[in-house]
Parts: C-alpha cells; sequence; structure tokens
C-alpha cells in the first residue's frame, strides 16, 4: 500500500505542481551545473574557478549532516506509469545534463 500511495503522490506532484517540479532544462543556460552525486568535488572546483576569495581546498568541505540510513523507496519501487511520466517531463533534462532514463 505504501508503494502505490508514494507512486499516486509522485504522479500527482508532476502533473499539478508548476514550482517546484520545473524542469531545469528552464533555468538554462548557466555557466556552471553542480550535480548532487558528485557534489563536494563540483563545488570545490566551481569556488576554486569561480570564488574572488583566496581559499584553499579544505576551505570548500561542505558539512554533511541529517543523512539518511535507511531508505524507504527506491528506484525499484516506481510503477512503469511513474516513470513513464518521469521520463516524459524531464526528458530534455536527461539529456543536457547526460543522465540515463530508466525503463
Amino acid at each position: 500500500m505504501m508503494k502505490e500511495n508514494f507512486n499516486r503522490w509522485i504522479q500527482y506532484f508532476l502533473q499539478t505542481d508548476r514550482c517546484h517540479g520545473i524542469p531545469q532544462v528552464e533555468y538554462t543556460p548557466v555557466d556552471h551545473v553542480l550535480k548532487f552525486e558528485s557534489l563536494q568535488e563540483d563545488f570545490t572546483n566551481f569556488i576554486l574557478t569561480y570564488g574572488k576569495l583566496n581559499l584553499n581546498i579544505e576551505d570548500t568541505i561542505l558539512p554533511r549532516s541529517n543523512q539518511t540510513q535507511n531508505k524507504i523507496f527506491t528506484v525499484n519501487d516506481l510503477t512503469e506509469e511513474t516513470v513513464q511520466q518521469i521520463n516524459k517531463k524531464y526528458e530534455k533534462d536527461f539529456i543536457l545534463f547526460q543522465y540515463k532514463m530508466i525503463h
């Protein structure tokens, strides 16, 4: 039942949200993209490249707090319908930011 509700919520969000779920391609062009999966490295490179401060690499370390230990849902919990809706809404994001769509 939880997976059903989870998928229903995602599908509702994809269809109704006009603010938080806007495809990221709507915010481009940008000069630099920071990806979550490589956030520390990307942030360090960003600061060292564009920062006007005289910083060392140690000064760019991001704090890590509130890390989730037990994931409740994973991509394997998404229904085919939910995956199709995500792929359709964010297709340009997948292409621009070089992510693979799941099927």
